[in-house]
């Protein structure tokens, strides 16, 4: 059997990890088994997690954890993994702690087994940002005197986490022939959270074409009334002038 040399473990310097519970005055018991695919006992830190946010939660890769541990030639004795996020002494539980939300920390994992030192090591848990595009539909209209609006749009991307709530509202209006961008906003006023979010907003136009002065649907009556000179400007009523016409 090939014993590991007695080392520190390789702890971060912002915690410490319960002290060994063993005598310092008795014999040093052995240290971990060796991988054996790699020669070493650092195997045991590549259970880092890295996510995209998708409404559940996460923690280190802990069965990839526990088949690690339990590969390796304990003796014929049996290991445990415990968890924390201090390293303190009294703060280790059986279950892993989890993350939801976007965020980038760790935590620490024990090895412990009886004849063997305890394993501790950090690892570390990453949720990022979930990237989604909102885009507003074009449309296009004639001019027909009224303010236009279209509040169509589609999602692509990641895309929005299924059952996940929000709005979007603000989107431009026309009246006048032109064209002018169909800008909008996202309103954050349900369950989805910016800040779990990378989000694009693209608009398309929204575009007013003039209206042709021919275009049959434009009849104007004219009263032909006479009038005496005055010397004073004089009016005639129109009437059936579509709204917006002059």
């Amino acid at each position: 059997l090939a014993i590991a040399p007695a080392a520190t473990p390789s702890v971060d310097p912002a915690h410490e990890p319960d002290p060994s519970p063993f005598d310092p005055d008795e014999p040093v018991p052995p240290q971990p088994p060796v991988d054996p695919a790699t020669g070493e006992i650092r195997g045991l830190s590549a259970f880092d997690a890295v996510v995209v946010y998708d409404g559940a939660a996460h923690t280190l890769d802990v069965a990839a954890l526990k088949a690690k541990v339990d590969s390796l030639d304990w003796l014929g004795n049996a290991p445990s993994v415990a968890y924390s996020l201090t390293g303190a002494a009294d703060a280790w539980t059986a279950e892993a702690p989890t993350w939801t939300d976007v965020t980038a920390t760790s935590l620490w994992f024990r090895v412990t087994c009886p004849n063997f030192s305890n394993y501790v090591h950090s690892a570390g848990v990453t949720v990022t940002n979930r990237p989604a595009t909102v885009t507003s539909e074009a449309k296009s209209w004639t001019y027909d005197g009224l303010a236009h609006s279209n509040d169509v749009v589609t999602i692509s991307g990641e895309g929005f986490v299924a059952g996940e709530t929000y709005a979007t509202n603000f989107f431009a209006t026309i009246t006048d022939a032109g064209t002018v961008p169909n800008a909008f906003a996202i309103d954050w006023n349900g369950t989805a959270k910016a800040s779990n979010y990378a989000l694009t907003l693209v608009t398309n136009d929204l575009t007013v074409t003039a209206r042709p002065l021919d275009d049959g649907e434009v009849s104007v009556e004219v009263d032909r009334t006479a009038f005496t000179y005055t010397g004073e400007e004089q009016k005639i009523e129109a009437s059936n002038v579509p709204s917006g016409v002059k």
